[in-house]
């Protein structure tokens, strides 16, 4: 009885994998994308790292001087605590305290702002470089596309064509935005 239900299982398991082998399509052209070329060589990512940099350098810049403001506080206080009563120094204290709770929850602002922008750009960023790879895999008869890190051999280097297709993209945008 075992033996009737193993063939049978094995049976049934030919049957349902020669059935899904004649479904399936077959892949006969591979393609592969170096996205890290691309993220490198992209004029518009170029761009848009430069954007983010410039934002992280203006918020740090902000969060300098306020930290510069609240050491300078800081530097009155004591003074003026080393001739206070000691009532005076907690007030002091808990006033500096609270200037101090105010410059990290700004910091935690600024970083979470930052982070959106980022999380923003490189999603719109993803979604164009996304489309000219599905553009010209579609113009190759690409079955399959692969990061170019994950095969070690074959598949057809589309990479090129997707950054000439990406900066060409960038480039009329660019005089679009120019002539605004």
């Amino acid at each position: 009885m075992k033996k009737i239900g193993g063939v049978l299982l094995v049976l049934l398991s030919l049957v349902a994998f020669t059935y899904g082998s004649a479904e399936a399509k077959s892949i006969e052209k591979i393609c592969v994308v170096n996205m890290q070329k691309i993220l490198n060589d992209y004029k518009e990512a170029e761009n848009v790292n430069a954007a983010l940099q410039s934002d992280k350098d203006e918020l740090q810049k902000k969060l300098d001087e306020e930290q510069d403001a609240l050491k300078k506080k800081k530097d009155k206080l004591e003074e003026k605590a080393s001739k206070a009563n000691e009532a005076d120094k907690k007030k002091m204290g808990d006033e500096l305290n609270k200037e101090l709770t105010k410059l990290q929850t700004n910091f935690q602002k600024y970083s979470e702002d930052l982070r959106n922008k980022q999380a923003e750009a490189f999603k719109e960023l993803e979604a164009k470089i996304l489309a000219a790879i599905t553009t010209v895999s579609t113009e190759e008869g690409a079955d399959l596309v692969l990061e170019k890190g994950v095969v070690f051999i074959g598949g057809n280097d589309i990479t090129d064509q997707v950054l000439d297709k990406l900066n060409a993209g960038a480039s009329k945008s660019t005089k679009k935005a120019k002539n605004k």
